[in-house]
């Protein structure tokens, strides 16, 4: 149960973390210098890995159940024609497996023509090449309902190992593809709603390097203020137990900056909901 725990946590940190670099590279933020925890990478994973696991594990079930009421009872008549038939399905099964397992193999080395446009769909392509050739080879142990010798067991054991194998390397780089997609969506969708977050005013005690479209800067000239500069017109990225990362309140990417602030007893943040 530990050795499980370790190898889903480590599985959960990295399916987070790539949401998280792909989130935050949209910004030029490298999320190391944030500072996350495991946790957070934790937290961050589950909008990347549930939705690809439920709609695995609703279409396992799909698959078993039309296997169980339509396939299975075909294959016990066995009648010619039934057996023909199913015999052409292994066979078309087969070619099928074999043309995506050739498009998985292309998508891989030529990953810029071929890899990049398919995107999420090429994993896909290879758990179902995978998938086919394992259906396809126990219907062809369920139609000839013979012994097998010792070689051929081994034989067998051999290939279902190669297929589970390859089964669980794609959905590993298909959910990885989802958390990529996932984290692009969410960083278009933060600098989209960017104006309607609430405003952030930043007092400092020093005058910062901090400019961009829509921040204005005033002097304080109260006196005994500790600080003596606010800021406006800024908008909270995101924080960490060290520093916060804000921006402007219309950011554009490759236009503005993102300003990585230290949290510190000369800096202040206010925020003001809209």
């Amino acid at each position: 149960m530990i050795s499980q725990t370790a190898v889903l946590t480590a599985a959960l940190y990295y399916f987070g973390w790539i949401r998280a670099h792909t989130t935050y590279s949209h910004f030029g933020v490298d999320p190391q210098l944030l500072g996350f925890s495991v946790t957070d990478y934790l937290m961050r994973s589950v909008n990347s890995v549930l939705p690809p696991l439920i709609v695995t594990g609703f279409l396992v079930l799909a698959l078993r159940a039309a296997h169980r009421h339509l396939v299975l009872p075909m294959i016990t008549t066995l009648s010619n024609q039934k057996r023909q038939l199913v015999t052409q399905a292994v066979v078309t099964a087969r070619g099928i497996a074999a043309l995506l397992a050739t498009v998985t193999v292309i998508g891989l080395l030529a990953e810029e023509q071929v890899g990049a446009p398919l995107g999420p769909a090429l994993p896909l392509t290879m758990i179902a090449a995978t998938a086919l050739l394992g259906y396809a080879g126990h219907l062809s142990t369920l139609i000839r309902q013979q012994p097998k010798a010792t070689s051929d067991a081994s034989s067998i054991r051999l290939r279902t190992a190669a297929l589970l194998a390859l089964a669980i390397i794609g959905l590993f780089w298909a959910v990885s593809s989802y958390a990529q997609h996932t984290g692009r969506a969410m960083a278009a969708d933060r600098v989209a709603g960017l104006p309607n977050e609430p405003d952030l005013v930043l007092y400092s005690a020093e005058r910062l390097a901090i400019a961009g479209p829509g921040i204005t800067v005033d002097e304080i000239r109260q006196e005994n203020s500790r600080f003596r500069y606010r800021y406006a017109g800024l908008r909270l990225l995101v924080h960490s137990p060290d520093r916060y990362a804000l921006v402007p309140a219309h950011w554009e990417r490759g236009n503005s900056h993102v300003h990585l602030i230290p949290i510190s007893a000369d800096v202040r943040i206010d925020l003001i909901a809209r």
